[in-house]
């Protein structure tokens, strides 16, 4: 359901039942080899987003809204200990050495095993989608409502009207390497930074331009620098040359069944 690549190349994806899988070596492993029974039972659900820690330590969350701490071949569940639900989505800040996540009511920062939560006015009956951070060390985030936040310096911003959008469809916003902010909606949206950290809107891609699709629910960029995007009519592989937009397709044809 969600895939994740750490710094030493070892690539983790998401299950829907029994916990998640690695890719070491060209060799796949599943949770249920290494972790201890009662580590187990605790990764039985929906695994939804993984990040790694400064120490190496293995965070996941689940389709039950709790944050579970991977050491070694043991798992704890902190959402129990805590007695707070944790949102299926986060990112690890190394800038602050401390895990984002979202719950009910706004955001949630982790750092040595300790929570600290921070409230949103007006964030009741919302819900956090996507959380990212940036080159600079600030963490954004996108809700069901449409909405962009940035927290900088310990604030929250919210970032609608800076990015000249309104609250429309946001599946997903993305920092890549080279400090742009890629935004997936009724088609995708790419800002570079201009003078004085403002945000420049660069380039706009729809069906226009070749998407399978305009409902757009995740991208990511490649080691080689390749924009991939998956829609609801299938996936593509997106070129940026000079500016000129080039689009492959990979539909039913080639094995994507929406």
């Amino acid at each position: 359901r969600n895939s994740f690549k750490d710094k030493d190349g070892t690539i983790y994806f998401g299950n829907t039942v029994r916990g998640f899988t690695k890719l070491v070596n060209h060799k796949f492993i599943s949770s249920e080899e290494f972790l201890d029974k009662s580590s187990n039972k605790l990764i039985s659900n929906w695994v939804c987003s993984f990040v790694i820690d400064e120490k190496k330590n293995l965070w996941v969350t689940d389709n039950e809204e709790s944050l579970i701490k991977i050491t070694g071949s043991h798992a704890e569940n902190l959402s129990n200990k805590w007695n707070q639900l944790i949102s299926r989505s986060m990112t690890y800040n190394s800038f602050d050495s401390s895990i984002y996540a979202g719950f009910d009511h706004g955001i949630v920062k982790v750092k040595n095993d300790k929570y600290q939560l921070d409230t949103i006015p007006g964030f009741v009956g919302d819900n956090i989608l996507f959380i990212t951070t940036d080159n600079s060390g600030n963490v954004w985030f996108n809700t069901v409502l449409g909405k962009i936040f940035m927290i900088k310096n310990g604030t929250i911003r919210l970032m609608n009207k800076v990015l000249g959008l309104n609250n429309s469809a946001i599946e997903k916003i993305y920092w890549d390497n080279a400090c742009c902010l890629w935004i997936a909606s009724n088609g995708i949206i790419k800002y570079r930074r201009g003078e004085n950290d403002t945000l420049i809107k660069d380039i706009e891609i729809n069906t226009k331009d070749g998407l399978p699709g305009s409902a757009v629910y995740d991208l990511m960029i490649d080691n080689k620098g390749t924009l991939w995007v998956s829609t609801m009519s299938g996936l593509a592989r997106i070129g940026l040359f000079n500016d000129k937009v080039s689009v492959t397709k990979y539909g039913e044809l080639e094995g994507f069944n929406n």
